[in-house]
């Protein structure tokens, strides 16, 4: 069973790539989302035959476990504050750029649909499979956390940050399988990176 696993992750992992590096960016969405969701249909019909919950909680659509919330809540604030302290040391003024917080909520509430697609495909599709695959679940969350990274290579902001958020948060989604705070944190975060870290 692990072997056709591997097979299966590595195949659906190489799509996502082609998908990302071959086809034009207008493309993503007309090509990403019918991707993904066809990657999500897989998971449905053919599970690891040790799963067994219902496949929506598996996605985290439908959670049961909020233990991990306090974590996720803690972890969330402190990461932007760091990120908020390095960007303060880079440009201290960064705040004062026109038009800056209109930019960033507007960043904020449109990254978030996208933040969701990104987060029920990583957690809903690759963890719940590398769990099954890798039998740990840090380990899980490792691999997922370079795999994550991977997909944001050359980008030299953006590789370090995915591999770390990537990383716990499948730690936090195999522990909870909650993806809503997931998404939350994922736009919040990614727009933190590109308003305060990539400019």
């Amino acid at each position: 069973m692990k072997k056709y696993l591997a097979v299966e992750l590595t195949i659906a992992f190489l799509f996502v790539m082609a998908a990302i590096w071959c086809l034009p960016t207008s493309w993503a969405y007309g090509v990403g989302i019918p991707l993904a969701a066809a990657l999500l249909v897989i998971g449905w019909w053919v599970r690891p035959s040790d799963q067994d919950k219902p496949y929506i909680e598996h996605l985290g659509v439908q959670p049961e476990n909020f233990n991990q919330t306090g974590a996720m809540l803690l972890s969330a604030p402190i990461a932007l504050a760091v990120m908020i302290g390095i960007a303060h040391l880079l440009c201290p003024n960064f705040a004062d750029r026109p038009g800056f917080w209109v930019k960033t909520f507007n960043q904020f509430k449109g990254y978030l649909l996208w933040a969701f697609g990104q987060q029920l495909l990583l957690q809903g599709y690759f963890s719940n499979r590398l769990e099954a695959l890798c039998g740990k679940k840090w380990l899980a969350a490792l691999v997922a956390g370079c795999l994550f990274a991977v997909v944001h290579l050359p980008n030299p902001v953006l590789v370090p940050a995915t591999a770390i958020f990537g990383a716990a948060g499948t730690w936090f989604f195999l522990k909870s399988r909650n993806i809503y705070l997931l998404t939350l944190f994922h736009a919040l975060l990614g727009t933190a990176v590109k308003y305060l870290l990539a400019n």
